[in-house]
């Protein structure tokens, strides 16, 4: 308020009104306050109060007193133009309360800035006073902010960029003026604020838990002075909170792998489960608490997976979690009190037949079968060449024969089969060609030539058909071949073709004795070398490589490796 002291000598200058100040009751058309306008939500310790003078109101009330009770009159003058632009009488009281006149302070920023409105009481004839309030006119609204960004921590499930998260209560952040105010609204509502920082960046939470559902977030930003910017555009994609966990997972081994009367005892490694879940969940199966496996589920609800389990004893419970981060998880109760699906894993419970099936897959097709496949083929023992029906038979399947050709696209292209472009491939050894003849014809094509250089122990440089022989050599027979033999071998492409020379190595003598020796080590585990004579008794012979393959499978020394009994 202001206070006058009134001496009513005349010609004396007595105290004037003191301590004027803005109307801090006179309300806004934007509701923010009186004539000192502020921050839209008072933050304490911050700037922008209702009473620092920064105004946007250009229509201001200035209260105060007058400590003379008759009537005094009292003026507001601009002290740059010495303009009275408001006046008005005190009450019985001393109390005054004055508006500035009307387009005196502009709201189109012309008239922004620093101002000083003289307070003049005028008691009697030549008896005065004036005292001054300075205050800062700004009418200017901030410039409008980009769309706030939702902080990755806030962002849980699959990705923290997504936007879809189980946090009620997320936090944003943003660029805008520096040291203002920003205000967030989730679908118009006001749902949080907080100051920008002296650097323009801010980082604002949501202060009350948001329910589930799709929200629109935008901000806006208001200055000290009161002015408030258009509101941003919304956060793209949209804020979805989803807190409503997914269905509870299941999972069982799959009848096929099962020994027969117990439905959760196998004695096959890797062994199949199938299992249920919510579309587009992640899946993460455990085995006694330790993560064993975890993908990502599509848009089906069902799923198998092969799961490599030591033999003994395991506990498997399932997680699934959805896009937000919500898990269920599969813990069925026991009745020693342990909570997951037991499952014990005995190799040796096989019979020797069903063991000699399984090894057989494991070779041809890298993975162990199923009861229900093998016991297609068990039957076969009790004829005279059973043995050989089996490996025969499940080599030279179109499984077997896939399996061997997206190896090879590993292994000399450097690459995975794409959309099943290995069909021409798999369906040249199905009708009868030679593992020899189709490997020879992949490595005749440009991506091998393109790619031999980049071939370890190559020696990188442009393709050519240097780099190409020289590929030959280190991928085929191992080794690196020597200059002279290298050229030779170049030298001859223009009349045998780079398929031709590929095919010349995989049927020499040299590769042949490495697959027969690779045949003793891996499949019959010899733990001496073979003799050169037993070597050469195979590479020496009229056998391509599968039917070589399929003897040594066949041979009664494979059979009791595998099985530990003599057929």
């Amino acid at each position: 308020t202001f206070t006058f002291t009134l001496d009513t000598t005349p010609f004396v200058h007595t105290t004037g009104p003191t301590a004027p100040h803005f109307d801090a009751n006179n309300p806004l058309p934007s509701n923010r306050g009186g004539s000192d306008s502020g921050l839209a939500i008072p933050v304490p310790g911050a700037f922008g109060t209702f009473t620092d003078r920064l105004t946007n109101v250009t229509r201001p009330v200035v209260d105060g007193v007058v400590d003379q009770a008759a009537p005094v009159t009292v003026q507001l003058i601009d002290k740059a133009t010495m303009q009275t632009i408001g006046s008005g009488q005190t009450d019985a009281s001393g109390n005054f309360s004055i508006q500035v006149v009307a387009g005196f302070f502009k709201s189109d920023g012309s008239t922004d800035g620093a101002h000083t409105i003289e307070v003049l009481a005028v008691h009697v004839p030549r008896n005065s006073n004036v005292v001054e309030l300075p205050f800062t006119l700004d009418t200017t609204a901030p410039a409008t902010a980009p769309a706030p960004s939702l902080l990755p921590a806030s962002d849980s499930g699959f990705s923290n960029t997504d936007h879809i998260t189980n946090v009620t209560q997320p936090s944003f952040s943003g660029t805008a003026e520096a040291s203002a105010q920003v205000l967030l609204f989730a679908n118009g509502n006001l749902a949080g604020n907080d100051l920008v920082n002296a650097q323009g960046n801010y980082v604002v939470t949501v202060s009350t838990p948001l329910a589930a559902g799709v929200y629109d977030m935008t901000v806006q930003i208001v200055d000290f002075a009161g002015n408030a910017s258009a509101m941003s555009t919304a956060m793209a994609p949209r804020l979805q909170i989803r807190t409503n966990p997914p269905s509870t997972p299941s999972l069982k081994l799959d009848p096929g792998y099962a020994t027969p009367g117990q439905p959760n005892v196998t004695a096959s490694v890797p062994s199949q489960y199938d299992g249920t879940t919510d579309p587009n969940t992640q899946v993460t199966i455990f085995d006694n608490g330790v993560q064993i496996d975890s993908f990502a589920e599509g848009n089906t609800a069902n799923f198998t997976r092969l799961l490599n389990l030591t033999d003994g004893q395991h506990l498997l419970t399932v997680t699934a979690t959805d896009v937000a981060g919500n898990t269920a998880t599969f813990a069925p109760p026991n009745p020693d009190g342990r909570f997951g699906l037991e499952i014990t894993v005995n190799r040796d419970a096989l019979s020797p037949s069903y063991k000699f099936v399984r090894e057989i897959y494991n070779d041809a097709l890298g993975r162990p079968g199923s009861l229900a496949e093998w016991n297609n083929w068990v039957p076969l023992l009790q004829q005279p060449n059973g043995r050989f029906l089996i490996a025969n038979g499940i080599n030279r399947a179109p499984e077997a024969r896939d399996f061997l050709v997206k190896g090879w696209y590993l292994t000399y292209l450097g690459r995975p089969a794409l959309n099943n472009e290995e069909a021409g491939w798999v369906n040249a050894l199905l009708n009868g060609a030679t593992e020899e003849q189709v490997l020879a014809g992949m490595l005749s094509v440009p991506e091998y030539f393109n790619h031999a250089p980049a071939i370890p122990g190559v020696g990188g440089g442009a393709p050519s058909n240097t780099t190409f022989v020289k590929a030959l050599y280190v991928q085929i027979l191992g080794r690196q071949g020597s200059d002279a033999d290298v050229a030779a071998w170049v030298n001859a492409i223009p009349a045998l073709g780079r398929g031709g020379v590929a095919f010349r190595f995989l049927t020499s003598l040299e590769y042949r004795r490495d697959v027969v020796l690779s045949y003793y080590q891996n499949l019959l585990r010899r733990p001496t070398l073979p003799s050169q004579q037993e070597v050469d008794s195979w590479a020496m012979s009229s056998l391509d490589i599968t039917s070589i393959r399929v003897a040594f499978e066949a041979s009664q020394e494979f059979y009791f490796r595998v099985t530990g009994f003599q057929p």
